[in-house]
C-alpha cells in the first residue's frame, strides 16, 4: 500500500485537494484527509474539490471518512465534490450504493464550474 499524500491549491474560492496513495486506516491516510477537510470547513472554506486520480486504494474506513467529510461540509452550507475517481473507488461506491451521495465529475474545470459563481467573502 502507498502512503497517502495531499497537495492543496486553489482555483478562486474552490480549495482543491489532490490526493494520492491509499485512503486507509492502516497508514492513517483516512484520518489525515478528514483532518485536512475539517480544518478547511472550520475556516469557512466550504467549496472543496477532491482530485482523486492518484488514489490507488480506499478501504471502508477511508470511504467512511469521505462520507463524514461531505456531511460536515453540507451542515455548514458547503459541499465537497469529487473528480478523477479511480476505477476501484467507483466500483466501491457503486457496490455500496453510495455513488449518489457524492457529486462526481470527469474534469476539474467542470467540477470547479459546478460550484457556481465565486464567493467573495475570502
Amino acid at each position: 500500500m502507498g502512503r497517502m499524500r495531499i497537495e492543496t491549491r486553489s482555483d478562486g474560492d474552490v480549495d482543491i485537494l489532490m490526493v494520492s496513495g491509499d485512503i486507509t486506516l492502516g497508514d492513517a491516510g483516512a484520518t489525515l484527509l478528514w483532518e485536512r477537510i475539517r480544518s478547511l470547513v472550520q475556516r469557512e472554506h466550504l467549496r472543496i474539490l477532491l482530485e482523486l486520480s492518484g488514489v490507488r486504494y480506499v478501504d471502508s474506513i477511508g470511504l467512511g471518512e469521505l462520507i463524514h467529510a461531505c456531511v460536515a461540509a453540507r451542515v455548514r452550507g458547503g459541499s465537497i465534490k469529487l473528480v478523477g475517481l479511480p476505477t476501484g473507488l467507483l466500483r466501491l461506491l457503486v457496490a455500496t450504493k453510495l455513488l449518489g451521495a457524492f457529486e462526481c465529475f470527469e474534469s476539474e474545470a467542470e467540477a470547479v464550474a459546478s460550484f457556481g459563481p465565486r464567493v467573495s467573502h475570502r
